[in-house]
């Protein structure tokens, strides 16, 4: 979910901010493409995106990773508006059964626990994820994670940015 939404609509105008919100829209869709992933959900200010799940890993830590670092990279490269895009992310494994077509309307504790981490506990550009996912995800990872705390019941891990020597010379 971006964050700061009512602000922006404020300073860039609708028409400037929707022209700028499609250009971030297709940045999300074209990182998720490699992992399976679809915008299954999107309105103007963000989205929930199923991923397949095989049931032993969860090569997406990867992806929501990637989303977080190359943020930066699209601000500078392809950003209408460089610098004011901050989004949330969160990423749990759920039991809703991934199809490929459309689904309709889904009544999902999954679909609401993602949905709640991201809208009432995330904050501002930050990656959060649940433990399963941890557990799951790439083990060169899991050091970018620590302990949030817990969200409805089950451990939350926020993502920390790398931090590669800064304080060496």
């Amino acid at each position: 979910e971006l964050d700061g939404r009512e602000e922006m609509e404020k300073k860039y105008g609708l028409r400037n901010l929707g022209i700028a919100l499609d250009s971030f829209r297709s940045f999300i869709d074209d990182s998720v493409k490699p992992f399976q992933g679809r915008l299954w959900i999107w309105s103007r200010f963000g989205g929930i995106i199923l991923f397949p799940f095989d049931g032993s890993g969860c090569p997406q830590l990867k992806c929501g990773f990637k989303l977080m670092l190359f943020k930066h990279l699209y601000d500078i490269e392809e950003s209408l508006f460089p610098s004011f895009i901050s989004f949330r992310l969160a990423l749990h494994i759920g039991n809703t059964v991934f199809v490929r077509k459309n689904t309709g309307n889904i009544i999902s504790d999954s679909l609401n626990f993602i949905f709640h981490l991201g809208q009432q506990y995330a904050k501002p550009g930050q990656f959060y994820v649940s433990e399963s996912v941890l557990q799951l995800g790439q083990k060169e990872l899991k050091g970018f994670f620590s302990d949030s705390g817990i969200f409805e019941g089950r451990t939350i891990y926020q993502m920390r940015l790398p931090n590669h020597g800064q304080n060496e010379i």
